[in-house]
Parts: C-alpha cells; sequence; structure tokens
C-alpha cells in the first residue's frame, strides 16, 4: 500500500456546525491547507487536545488544493444544545389587472430564532446554517455578526459562545 504521510503543522480551527437537522450540532474541524501542495484524499482521525489526547472522531478528506480550506464534521456536539422555532407570513406586495388578467405578487418572510447553548464549562464557536434559496435575503435582529460565510444552499453564521452563555440568534 502506498500511504502519504504529511510531516507538518496545518492550520485547523475546531467548531461546531448547527445544520438544523439535529437538537445537537456537528462537531468540526476548519482545516486550510497551506503546505504548498495538494493534501490528498484520504480519512483524518481527530484527537481532543484538552487534557489527554482522546480520540474524537474520523473525518473524511476528499482532497484539499494549495490555499484552500474544507469544513469536515467528525461527531455529534452532546454536550452542545441547539432549538429551532420559526414563523412565517405571506403578505400581499401588489395587486394589479391589465387587459383581463390579474397579476397578484405576495411577499413570504420566515423569521427563524435559534436557541444555543453550550457546556457550563467550555466555550463553543458555532456555525449556524440557515437555508438559503431563490432571491431570498438574509436579515440578522440585532447587531450585525461580522464573517457570515455564504455558501450555493446556506448562510453560515459564526457565534461564538462562552462557558454556559445561552443565546439566541434571530433571523
Amino acid at each position: 500500500a502506498s500511504v502519504p504521510i504529511i510531516d507538518r503543522n496545518v492550520p485547523a480551527e475546531r467548531v461546531d456546525l448547527d445544520s438544523g437537522n439535529s437538537t445537537h450540532p456537528l462537531s468540526a474541524v476548519r482545516i486550510t491547507n497551506n503546505t504548498g501542495a495538494s493534501l490528498p484524499a484520504g480519512v483524518l482521525t481527530l484527537y481532543d487536545a484538552s487534557g489527554a489526547a482522546t480520540f474524537a472522531g474520523d473525518a473524511r478528506l476528499g482532497g484539499l488544493p494549495n490555499g484552500e480550506n474544507r469544513l469536515l464534521s467528525f461527531a455529534q456536539d452532546l454536550r452542545t444544545t441547539v432549538e429551532r422555532s420559526s414563523t412565517e407570513e405571506t403578505t400581499l406586495a401588489s395587486l394589479t389587472a391589465a387587459q383581463g388578467v390579474l397579476h397578484v405578487t405576495t411577499r413570504q418572510r420566515e423569521v427563524l430564532r435559534i436557541k444555543l447553548d453550550p457546556p457550563a464549562n467550555e466555550p463553543r464557536r458555532v456555525l449556524v446554517e440557515v437555508p438559503r434559496s431563490g432571491d431570498a435575503t438574509l436579515t440578522l435582529e440585532g447587531a450585525a455578526i461580522p464573517g457570515v460565510e455564504e455558501t450555493a444552499t446556506a448562510w453560515r453564521i459564526p457565534v461564538a459562545l462562552q462557558p454556559g452563555q445561552t443565546r439566541t440568534i434571530t433571523a
């Protein structure tokens, strides 16, 4: 077997990824390839560096070109909980009639509330995914949150939580 071994440090950041599918977010790591070469596809075995290096999970890397980054999930964070609730409303935006044709334009608005509750003794950085489709726009209640990412299917809102700090995001 030919097994590539890379003996260098690669920048990595541990985050939680809340994609809205569970009451617990996924534990993930964001890896940035600054090695000067592509990283090959394979399985990464991850260890928790706090205290004794204990097994945290396995993540699959599909190859990583130089200068790019990937978000790799490897387990569920059972110590952090997420509660989602949403309300929808449809309002009439315009109504026109011309040459026997009635045109009705409506506006749909969904308000999504995401409550994040980290463990009492550990901080967390959570990426909250809000689905996006079509020409939808994202508005966050309160102060603007820097670093919001946009993917093909979602917005990712970064939320830093101190130990025991419950926070609700309204989008």
